[in-house]
């Protein structure tokens, strides 16, 4: 019993150290942070995250193994969330959201499995709804659009 588990520690302790974890920085030349990440095996791994020039952070990614997981979310640089998005297995998945620099939601649709799933919406910077798109099985299925001032848009004909 202690040769086996000896052997298994020893095995898992090579694995281990086969497995070369290295964390990337890089600099903007005023030696802020520009990007910080880690590479595994020469794949990204865990969380990657840039900023701007003046040290606000601009954007956070995730990987496992260099495969897009989990949420990704992105700043403008007057520190206000730009977007937020989800990732399954290097797919899109779940809800995906946009701001504009305001502040205000400028977007939002849901995926599942990479296709767009249910409603999408998107909004004048001043908050009035612009146009929702309804999707069943990845195919679009109906279509609404506003003014800015909130009413109702008419289509145009096409030639």
């Amino acid at each position: 019993m202690k040769i086996l588990l000896s052997s298994l520690l020893s095995i898992l302790f090579l694995f281990s150290c086969d497995q070369q974890l290295n964390q990337v920085v890089k600099t903007y030349e005023n030696g802020q942070k520009w990007s910080e990440g880690n590479f595994k095996d020469g794949k990204v791994d865990g969380s990657f995250t840039f900023w701007y020039e003046n040290g606000q952070k601009s954007y956070e990614e995730n990987y496992r193994d260099g495969i897009r997981v989990g949420k990704w979310i992105g700043w403008y640089e007057n520190g206000k969330k730009s977007s937020e998005k989800h990732y399954k297995n290097n797919k899109r998945d779940g809800k995906w959201t946009s701001w504009y620099d305001n502040g205000q939601k400028s977007s939002e649709r849901f995926y599942n499995n990479d296709k767009v799933e249910g409603i999408e919406n998107y909004w004048y910077k001043n908050g009035q709804k612009y146009r929702e798109l309804t999707y069943i099985d990845n195919k679009l299925i109906s279509e609404k659009k506003w003014n800015e001032d909130g009413s109702v848009k008419k289509n145009k004909k096409s030639n």
